[in-house]
């Protein structure tokens, strides 16, 4: 029998060549920072892996952004990480290339967004709240003694916006008023609507889509009851929890950073300030604070409108044992929730 020659086999990689290079959040339509701010980003490297590394290069069609990285050797479906700092109001065109070849375009707006803070401005709000909670707690004299969530809401925002003359503000360590701001006789609807007519507001909201659960509100005869049906004497109507959800999905729509509102429950019988952030929005946060800092109500923005019902329940639950004990418990008060979007002049 004849001999059988077989020729030479030789193995052939098949490159995998990446297929773009988009934000790693796939709910960011375009991105936007704010003049002189400076966040990290991350990128995904599409394309499957094919454990090969490839020059990634980020090119910018202008000077109104820097990237603290623009180049990078990645395998497809890494993570990238660069620092955007924003130098001028516009649009800037990042040019994609890996090996050289362009696979996309990515779009960074430069923007002035009155109604939208960096995360350095919202720190400012949340360390005044801080120091103010110790305080507060005790019901230090004379400054934390009565309306102390009014003040403590105001003394928030006058940092975040580093403004110490349309807002209530105190001098740290000596306790002495920056202004002759003051709240007698005043709620904080009174507050909020003189925040609105001095421009420092891009939005009002009202809501009251509650149900009252009346048979929990006449069980509330002392601090005892109270505290058995304090989160769930007041629910949502149908539809009242995809509304109020709504209003705050649409309000910071594809606005990354941070959104603040002063907002009051039970139309007026406390005060307290929400923050949401939204630096990233498909992880985007929401927090509400009072006098005593961070309140039960904070998590995942989806949550939001659920930690809304919950600060409206223990407050109106609040306002019927006060009620009782004043003899007028056959009546109730409002459920109203009113909210004040802040922004800068």
């Amino acid at each position: 029998m004849g001999g059988i020659s077989y020729g030479n086999w030789s193995s052939i990689k098949r490159e995998i060549f990446p297929t773009s290079v988009n934000f790693e959040c796939s709910k960011i339509i375009e991105y936007n920072i704010a003049l002189n701010e400076t966040r990290e980003v991350k990128f995904k490297v599409g394309g499957k892996n094919d454990d090969e590394k490839r020059e990634i290069e980020f090119e910018l069609n202008n000077s109104n952004i820097s990237l603290s990285t623009s180049k990078w050797n990645a395998e497809n479906e890494w993570i990238l990480k660069t620092k955007i700092t924003a130098k001028e109001l516009g649009n800037t065109t990042i040019t994609v290339k890996a090996e050289g070849k362009t696979l996309n375009t990515i779009k960074v707006k430069c923007v002035n967004y009155k109604d939208v803070f960096s995360n350095a401005e919202s720190k400012r709000l949340i360390d005044e709240i801080h120091y103010i909670k110790p305080k507060a707690d005790a019901e230090t004299e004379p400054e934390y003694d009565e309306n102390y969530c009014m003040q403590a809401a105001e003394r928030g925002i006058s940092e975040l916006l580093k403004n110490y003359t349309d807002f209530y503000s105190v001098e740290r360590g000596t306790d002495k008023h920056r202004n002759r701001i003051g709240f007698s006789g005043l709620t904080a609807i009174d507050r909020g609507n003189k925040i609105k007519a001095n421009g420092y507001v891009s939005n009002q909201f009202e809501f009251n889509d509650y149900s009252i659960d009346h048979t929990k509100r006449k069980s509330i005869i002392d601090s005892a009851n109270y505290g058995k049906v304090k989160y769930d004497i007041i629910n949502f109507n149908t539809g009242g929890k995809n509304k109020l959800f709504g209003y705050f999905e649409n309000i910071i729509s594809n606005k990354i950073g941070f959104h603040v509102f002063y907002f009051t429950v039970t139309n007026g019988f406390h005060t307290l300030l929400l923050l949401i952030d939204n630096s990233n929005p498909c992880d985007a946060k929401y927090a509400i604070y009072d006098q005593h800092g961070i309140t039960s109500s904070s998590g995942n923005f989806s949550d939001i409108a659920e930690g809304i019902r919950k600060q409206t329940s223990w407050t109106f639950a609040n306002t019927c044992l006060n009620r009782f004990k004043s003899g007028k418990s056959s009546q109730w008060d409002s459920t109203k929730t009113i909210l004040w979007k802040i922004q800068r002049k």
